[in-house]
């Protein structure tokens, strides 16, 4: 939605790594300084999402607080997103233009709803989409995306897959 993270300059006194955009982190949410954690939307690589901060924030303390080794990866990779438009827009994962960005190679498939039974008795205008997004030649499932009446509903088994390493063909059947 734009939000920007507010780095003044001067982290590099403290030993913290950050560009112009977001705060260096690794796997512990531990920065360049292994004695300063960052969360949230200041962080790279991580949703920049309200419940994913609060999830981040918990960590943080059990890591900083409490000698703990929780980690963020695989967590974030299977944070799903909904925007509450009409008609909802569902995320998990990466998409294809993220994926590209990052150098990996997807395979996508699209799939209208225009013959589920919900969109058929809802009446619904735009029946919806759902587009997964699949390691190049394999079925391991790295991101999704759903645009239909209650997407937001629709994207937790698509989290539940990639959580669990649940592959495309297995949903298929």
């Amino acid at each position: 939605t734009g939000r920007v993270p507010n780095l003044p300059g001067g982290l590099e006194v403290a030993g913290v790594e950050a560009t112009a955009d977001d705060v260096v982190i690794d796997d512990l949410l531990r920065t360049t300084n292994k004695d300063v954690f960052a969360i949230g939307d200041c962080a790279a690589g991580v949703p920049r999402l309200t419940h994913a901060s609060g999830e981040m924030a918990k960590m943080a303390v059990q890591n900083a607080l409490f000698g703990d080794s929780w980690r963020i990866a695989p967590t974030m990779a299977a944070c799903p997103q909904c925007m509450y438009t009409e008609p909802e827009l569902a995320g998990v994962g990466m998409t294809a233009i993220e994926a590209e960005r990052l150098g990996e190679a997807v395979d996508t498939y699209s799939a209208s709803l225009e013959h589920n039974d919900r969109s058929i008795l809802e009446g619904e205008a735009f029946p919806g989409i759902v587009k997964v997004y699949c390691q190049k030649g394999t079925d391991k499932i790295v991101g999704a995306t759903v645009c239909a009446s209650r997407a937001g509903e629709i994207i937790n088994e698509l989290t539940l897959a990639i959580k669990e390493g649940v592959g495309l063909g297995a949903l298929a059947r």
